[in-house]
Formats: C-alpha cells, sequence, structure tokens
C-alpha cells in the first residue's frame, strides 16, 4: 500500500517545481484550497517564492470541482480567470476595451493561454456560463469595479452574438430607438415615418458599435416586422400598440399579395381612417361614404401616425378607385 499524500506533500511539489504541479495528478478543490493556505504561510517572506502565493486555484491542472461544488458556481474565481485572459487578448492584439467586446470571439475565450503555465478559459465558461463568452464577459463588467465604466454593456454589443431571445430583441430594439431619437431629435412617430431597412441595419447605437444587422434576420430585414414585435410585446411601448403594418414607408408587396389587391388589409385601413373621422365630426359610417372625396380619400392622414391611402390607391387596390374601396368597407363593416 503507498503512502499517502498529505498537504505538506503537495506544497512541497509545488515549490520544488516553482510553479502549479502537485504531488498528485487529481485533487478536489477544498483539498487545493488547503494547499494554498499552507504555501501561502510556507513562502511568506521569501521573495524568490512569494509569486507562488499568487497562483490562482485554475492554474492548478485536474482539480475537480473547480469551478463547482455542492451546485453552487465560483463567480468570483471565474471573474478572475475571466479578467486575466481578456487582459491577455487585449495585450496580444493591442486592443482597447471597446475593440475587445466588437470583436472578440468564443474561439478567443477558449483557447487564449494565460499565465506561464498555460491554462485556458474553456472548462470555466462551460461549467460556469453554459459556453458563452458574451456571459462570461458581460458577468465580469457587471461584478468587477474596473470595468464599472462599461456597465451599459449588452449581448448586443458583441458582434458575435446570436440567437437572441425576445427579451434581447426588444432591449435592442429599445436602445436602437432610444438612441436613434435622441441622435436625430425625433418623435416615436418621427421614428415609425423615416424607417428603412439601410438604417434599421446600419444605424449604430452603442459605443461598442452595435448595430442590429444580425438580429434583423430574424424579421426578415423588415422593419415593420420589428417594430410590430416590440409595440405588441414590451410593456415600455404599449402606447404605440395601435401600429400596422401599413403606417411604414418601405414594405413590400403590401397592398398586393400574390398580385392580387390586398382587400382585407384596405377595409382594416378605412376602418382605421372612419374611426379617426367619427372621433374628429362624428361622422356615422353612412356619412362616411357620402361625405368622402378621391382627395379627402388620397391624402386625409388616417392616424397620429400621419398615414394616408395614397399608396393603396396607387397600388390599384379596388381599381385605385376611391368608391369602389368606400363601398366595400360599408359592405364588410361590423
Amino acid at each position: 500500500m503507498g503512502r499517502i499524500i498529505t498537504i505538506d506533500d503537495h506544497v512541497d511539489s509545488i515549490i520544488d517545481h516553482r510553479g502549479p504541479v502537485l504531488a498528485t495528478k487529481r485533487v478536489k478543490r477544498h483539498t487545493l484550497d488547503q494547499i494554498l493556505n499552507v504555501l501561502e504561510r510556507r513562502v511568506q517572506g521569501n521573495p524568490k517564492l512569494e509569486f507562488l502565493a499568487r497562483l490562482p486555484p485554475y492554474y492548478f491542472k485536474g482539480t475537480d470541482q473547480l469551478w463547482q461544488e455542492d451546485g453552487k458556481k465560483d463567480y468570483d474565481l471565474a471573474r478572475e480567470m475571466t479578467n486575466e485572459i481578456a487582459q491577455t487578448i487585449m495585450r496580444k492584439k493591442r486592443w482597447t476595451f471597446r475593440q475587445f467586446v466588437q470583436k472578440v470571439s468564443q474561439n478567443d475565450f477558449r483557447d487564449t493561454k494565460v499565465g506561464r503555465w498555460g491554462a485556458t478559459g474553456s472548462g470555466m465558461m462551460s461549467a460556469v456560463y453554459g459556453g458563452s463568452h458574451i456571459e462570461t464577459v458581460i458577468d465580469l463588467v457587471k461584478h468587477d469595479r474596473r470595468y464599472s465604466s462599461y456597465r451599459d454593456i449588452h449581448q448586443s454589443d458583441f458582434n458575435k452574438a446570436g440567437g437572441y431571445s425576445a427579451e434581447d430583441r426588444y432591449e435592442m430594439m429599445h436602445r436602437f430607438v432610444t438612441s436613434l431619437r435622441k441622435e436625430k431629435g425625433w418623435s416615436f412617430v418621427q421614428v415609425i415615418q423615416n424607417i428603412d431597412k439601410e438604417l434599421m441595419q446600419n444605424f449604430k447605437f452603442s459605443r461598442f458599435g452595435a448595430t442590429l444587422t444580425g438580429m434583423m434576420d430574424y424579421y426578415e430585414d423588415s422593419p415593420a416586422f420589428a417594430f410590430l414585435d416590440l409595440v405588441n410585446n414590451d410593456k415600455r411601448y404599449k402606447q404605440w400598440n395601435d401600429l400596422k403594418v401599413y403606417d411604414f414607408q418601405h414594405v413590400r408587396n403590401l397592398w398586393r399579395r400574390y398580385k392580387r389587391p390586398n382587400v382585407k388589409l384596405g377595409r382594416e385601413a378605412i376602418q382605421q381612417f372612419w374611426l379617426k373621422m367619427n372621433k374628429e365630426r362624428r361622422w356615422s359610417r353612412a356619412e362616411f361614404v357620402a361625405e368622402m372625396s378621391d382627395k379627402m380619400f388620397r391624402t386625409t392622414p388616417i392616424n397620429r401616425y400621419g398615414t394616408t391611402l395614397s399608396k393603396m390607391m396607387s397600388a390599384k387596390v379596388h381599381k385605385g378607385r376611391y368608391e369602389r374601396a368606400v363601398r366595400d368597407w360599408y359592405r364588410h363593416a361590423a
């Protein structure tokens, strides 16, 4: 039967090798903590060995339950390693922290070696953050005072981000709208009136240079789909949930579907027009039909977004004739 390896044996091995080399191939985390405590006392006051007391646990290979013990994750240690990895990457690539956020990839985090003994962040990311380098960095920034000036960071600031949840999409849209309104001096209505695909994809709404390019794949590159999802599901925008697809200026094939006029959507838009006239002039449905003219039908805003029915007429819905459109609506009105 072999000799039992003691804590002192491990400490002797570390001192003899001048590095994170233990007397056995594997130890548990609580044992490693005991080893490091004894090591710190042993090297105290020895200038040539004091550096060994600063060896972090993640430098020691073969540590069982290093990042998670009894179901509890060691976020403090994970943040310590994350900072070392981030600083190493930025130093090697000569990046600022903003450039780091814009350009860092999962491979960078997984493969970058820190310290003289080649520790990597692969195990840490997997055990603590589900393999996400983005969540790894965000957690560091949110909790480490050295990064306190960057606490407005969000998943969308990372160019390698993807697979956005509904919550992520709404937060990205909110940041986009807020930043766009501030830069342009627009109201929310003016945002709707001026938004297009190019602006949605290219406008940088954070100091890290974030855009909506990746997220727009979810909405088939349609600003209308993105905004309608926002106003119908984010409580911050519930006051705008009367927004409709025809309130946007750049929607392809809106009034003609499969080369046929979108009569049903036309009825919906005319209904909104009548509700506005009913509120402003107290017109009944019959009066709305009787008082309507071609000019009024094409040029009068039907809602607070300034939408008119001119494009519907240009698309030849009801052959571009307002009388036919109004009569059709009247027949189908509830």
